[in-house]
């Protein structure tokens, strides 16, 4: 069986080029399209193996997300993977 993967982004197209990419490295993807639907999914599934995470999203930032995942408790290795010029951010 293989390990689930969850991939945050708001742009679709991003999403499944990761999407392809984890299928190919054997990971099965889970894709949330913001912070919040991200957070949910972490609630409901104990066995996500990690996170591709953006860091700009309209709904719930991928700050957001990490702020979540400590809250829950979740130690899931998260890699982050964002498009941002804003040298602020990274």
């Amino acid at each position: 069986m293989a390990r689930r993967i969850l991939i945050v982004d708001d742009d679709p197209s991003q999403c499944e080029a990761l999407a392809e990419i984890a299928t190919e490295a054997g990971y099965s993807p889970r894709i949330a399209s913001g912070g919040a639907m991200a957070l949910e999914i972490v609630r409901n599934d104990p066995a996500l193996a990690a996170i591709l995470l953006d860091l700009v999203m309209p709904d719930c930032d991928g700050f957001g997300v990490l702020e979540g995942l400590r809250d829950m408790g979740r130690n899931i290795p998260v890699i982050v993977v964002t498009s941002t010029e804003n040298e602020d951010l990274i």
